[in-house]
């Protein structure tokens, strides 16, 4: 990477595990090698075994900060099984690193956030001003889980100041605690006033 540069790395995969047990889950991470830093880790059980198995998609976003003469870097994507005889698979990975423009805005929350309401939860927000009105692209990601064996939960893009929200879909979790993606993508058009985005959960 360059000096002092900030990057984005955009992290996809699809991944499946062979136990149906409980408790049973395979794990994917990335792992930034020199910062010894985890930056993604997802985990599932599988819902179908066969006819044909079920791969589940893995999704995540990071920021990554470089100071003078960084070198180069490594990013390992990392799979395992919770318990010894299963059998975790992983394929189509990939790794996409982006340089940030200084017109980029970004927000995150990496703690673990909870709730048992109905009601939605703020786990992220992103207000930004563009300098200049026009197309802009909005992803938000964040990994959700459940603590109840096909316990439902819910988690959406809030365009506040736009009165308008995206990806809003009920998720049940196989296996309590799986840990799977969630991920939107909207291109808006933007006027270069102060706009809110939050993501939420319930």
């Amino acid at each position: 990477p360059d000096d002092n540069a900030e990057y984005w790395l955009f992290a996809s995969a699809a991944f499946t595990n062979s136990s149906g047990s409980n408790d049973h889950v395979g794990w994917v991470s990335v792992y930034h090698v020199q910062a010894e830093t985890v930056l993604l880790e997802q985990s599932v059980q599988r819902q179908e075994p066969t006819s044909p198995q079920d791969w589940v998609g893995v999704f995540g976003i990071a920021r990554l900060s470089f100071g003078s003469a960084p070198g180069e870097q490594q990013l390992d994507v990392n799979i395992n099984s919770s318990h010894a005889g299963d059998t975790t698979k992983i394929r189509d990975v990939r790794l996409l690193l982006i340089k940030a423009d200084a017109a980029d805005a970004y927000a995150e929350s990496l703690a673990q956030v909870n709730t048992s309401s109905t009601s939605w939860q703020t786990a992220a927000t992103l207000t930004v001003t563009p300098v200049s009105p026009g197309d802009y692209l909005v992803i938000a990601s964040a990994t959700r889980a459940s603590d109840a064996n096909l316990g439902a939960m819910r988690c959406r893009l809030n365009d506040v100041t736009g009165a308008t929200t995206y990806g809003d879909r009920a998720w049940y979790c196989k296996d309590n605690w799986d840990n799977q993606a969630f991920a939107v993508m909207e291109k808006l058009s933007l006027a270069a006033a102060s706009r809110t985005f939050r993501l939420e959960y319930r």
